[in-house]
């Protein structure tokens, strides 16, 4: 065929790699998605040029890649010429499904990683709705084998990398990890700790002052009020006067809630769900939440981790994706 181009399409994963797939079709199509060219049963990486039907036959393309191990994506529209190759490089996330966690053992964990292991040396942890793990350290920390344990224990990794990149924006110094006392419990999308009471005048001046705190808006914070009371029976949870913030990063946005409550003695003290979101742009959230999640199981901590890969990419994670 006449006016054909070529197409250079590198495609890597989130940490920078050539992805590897070995089952991949990419469709080109036009503005009206009909598909113009396909090539099936792709290995990646790609071995060589893709020839796709050039200027002035065809304009405004675009290529959807369709694969085994990462997620669909596309290229967005591209014109090709025939007189020199198109060169596009993109990223591709993982499909979960098609990936496990390969854990960093506790005593080989970097220095970075002394803040969560002192705290978690401090805790009973339980994972919500799940196995009761006590002390989460050492060959407990090492040995953990069931799916929503495991998930769990994912989870709570990103929300540390996520807590300690991020410092807290008035003194701009201390991480929001610092705060942390005791991990109290833990899931696929979040944990439950004890704090220091420092955390929730920081997170109120936050909230009462937003226009002065780029990066962060307000959030609802009832709504979480439900699992938390059931999850924490011990403590006397005051629904009325929890508050919240959460990051506006349109991916991966971490949300602080803060509740405060009385433990089993009387006293008073402050407790902090964080949790991450694939979405932090409020609809997409929404439909997540109320049509996705119900079915899925919540936020997959594999998706969070692909975005904390993307916008952190030199801060460890205390695992891996293989």
């Amino acid at each position: 065929m006449a006016n054909l181009g070529k197409l250079e399409l590198t495609i890597k994963n989130t940490v920078d790699q050539p992805a590897a797939d070995p089952k991949t079709r990419i469709e080109v199509q036009r503005t009206d998605n009909s598909v113009v060219r396909q090539f099936k049963n792709l290995n990646l990486p790609l071995p060589g040029v893709l020839e796709i039907p050039a200027f002035p036959h065809e304009s405004n393309l675009r290529c959807t890649v369709l694969s085994k191990r990462y997620r669909p994506f596309n290229t967005g529209f591209f014109t090709l010429s025939s007189a020199e190759p198109k060169r596009l490089e993109l990223h591709a996330l993982r499909n979960p499904k098609e990936w496990s966690a390969q854990f960093v053992a506790w005593k080989q964990l970097p220095e970075e990683f002394k803040p969560i292991q002192q705290v978690l040396d401090a805790s009973e942890v339980k994972v919500i709705k799940g196995e009761k793990l006590g002390k989460f350290t050492e060959d407990k920390y090492d040995t953990a084998k069931t799916e929503k344990t495991v998930l769990a224990k994912t989870a709570l990794l990103n929300l540390f990398a996520k807590l300690t990149v991020l410092p807290e924006p008035i003194g701009g110094r201390n991480p929001w990890f610092s705060f942390v006392d005791r991990v109290l419990a833990i899931d696929r999308e979040r944990f439950y700790a004890q704090v220091n009471v420092e955390m929730g005048e920081v997170v109120r001046h936050i909230k009462d002052n937003l226009p002065k705190f780029n990066g962060y808006e307000s959030a609802t914070a009832g709504n979480h009020f439900d699992k938390l009371q059931e999850t924490l029976p011990e403590f006397r949870i005051f629904k009325t006067k929890m508050f919240s913030v959460k990051t506006d990063d349109a991916n991966g946005n971490l949300q602080l809630t803060l509740a405060p409550a009385k433990d089993a003695g009387g006293n008073d003290v402050l407790l902090l769900d964080a949790d991450m979101d694939e979405n932090g742009k409020m609809l997409k959230h929404l439909i997540d939440v109320f049509f996705i999640h119900p079915f899925n199981g919540g936020t997959h901590p594999f998706d969070i981790h692909e975005y904390l890969a993307l916008a952190h990419r030199n801060h460890p994670r205390g695992y891996e994706l293989v």
